[in-house]
Parts: C-alpha cells; structure tokens; sequence
C-alpha cells in the first residue's frame, strides 16, 4: 500500500519573500495548463504533511501555480505571484492524482530562482517531453552568448536546491515512515 505521495523539486519565486535556496511546502496547488481545460481549482495537500515539512524546516506557502510553460521573465513572475507563491511544473497533476486514490499528498520545492530574477534563456526552448535538451540548450547559448553567466549562475542555484532538498528528503521521508501520527 501507499502510505503517502510527496511531489519535490524545483520551483521559480512568484513573490520577493521566498529566496533562491529556501524550502517551501504548499498548502495547496492551482494551475495554470494551456493544454487542459479541466484543471479548474485547487487541490489541497494534506494538513498533516505540511506539518511534518514545516517540523523539518520547509516554510509554508499559500499556493503552488503548476504551469506547463516554464515562467521566464520577472514581469510575469509578479503578474503570477497575485495569487500564487511559487511556479512549478508537476505538482497539480500529482496531487490531484494520488487524491483520486485517497492518498495523502504534499508538494514540496526548493526555489532556484527569484521573482526579480530574469531567467537567462527561453526555457520553454529548451525542453522537450518535460526534460531539458542538451543540444537546445546548446543552440540558445550559441544565439545568446550573453546568456552564459546567467545559466551558470542559475546552474549554481538549481544544484544547491537539488542539495537541499535532498537533505531535507533524508530526514522527512525517515521521520513519516517512522512516525504512525503523519499518516
């Protein structure tokens, strides 16, 4: 049996209070998938799991926004982060589905780049099937020389939220298979 679902991974700030490198866990998801007419409304993730997240160090948010385009600019982050507090590209789906089978579910993230900050290509270029291209990336670069320090740098960030989360998973994941009051 499944005890408990837990979406991680990256997340791009909506607001100027969540920092590149922080852990946050979300309260609940709303989305924002051009491709799907039926995502309408919020999908709650479970009250006890946010709990234990926050028991870990994840600060709580309001609201995730999945999106099926990655959000590139810090116009559009402020314009998004009206409503939401955090951008994401899995977690709608996630949980609304570990909910169809009466799962517990919780999205956490770990913000690799601000609201303020600019992202240094068109990201939505560079995926294909969900997962980056190397060889887009490549050609954006090869358009955008100038782009260089800035995907570096938000390389830098994305492999130091990578570590974070991971830390944070180790702890997490012992504590809930450990601890009967989480699920």
């Amino acid at each position: 049996p499944v005890h408990a679902c837990i979406s991680t991974g990256l997340a791009g700030s909506l607001r100027p209070q969540w920092k590149v490198g922080e852990l946050v866990v979300a309260r609940a998801i709303s989305a924002n998938l051009k491709n799907r007419a039926n995502t309408i409304g919020e999908r709650q993730c479970a009250p006890q799991l946010v709990e234990a997240a926050q028991k870990f160090g994840a600060k709580p948010v309001g609201s995730f926004l999945t999106s099926d385009e990655a959000v590139s600019s810090a116009e559009a982050k402020r314009a998004l982060g009206a409503n939401s507090d955090v951008v994401e590209m899995e977690s709608f789906d996630v949980i609304e589905t570990a909910q169809k089978f009466a799962i517990p579910a919780v999205a956490i993230r770990v913000i690799s780049d601000g609201a303020d900050q600019n992202l240094p290509l068109d990201m939505n270029r560079v995926f294909v099937d969900g997962q980056v291209s190397t060889s887009r990336v490549l050609g954006q670069v090869a358009r955008h020389p100038a782009a260089i320090p800035g995907l570096v740098r938000l390389g830098f960030h994305s492999k130091k939220a990578a570590e974070t989360l991971a830390t944070f998973l180790d702890s997490y994941v012992k504590d809930l298979a450990t601890n009967p009051k989480w699920l």
